[in-house]
């Protein structure tokens, strides 16, 4: 049986599981001060500054979510 190309969502956990993050209690991933907050249509990267404040970094919608050549994640755009 054929399997369906994966879509964003899939391609992200299988991305974060093999990269060593930790699924929180929350629902998001984790790894050192930084974190990935999944929502229903988008993942937002995000650090955790000094004053223990969440700030993101980069952000992206599933769909538009990729793996390359060199194992980076492509697809989230730099916020500013």
């Amino acid at each position: 049986m054929l399997r369906a190309k994966k879509n964003g969502k899939e391609i992200l956990f299988d991305w974060l599981l093999r990269n060593g993050w930790n699924w929180e209690r929350y629902g998001h991933f984790r790894k050192g001060n930084y974190r990935m907050k999944l929502q229903v249509n988008s993942v937002r990267e995000e650090y955790r500054n000094a004053l223990g404040e969440w700030r993101r970094t980069r952000s992206g919608n599933y769909s538009k979510l990729t793996v390359d050549e060199n194992d980076q994640l492509v697809g989230l755009s730099k916020n500013i």
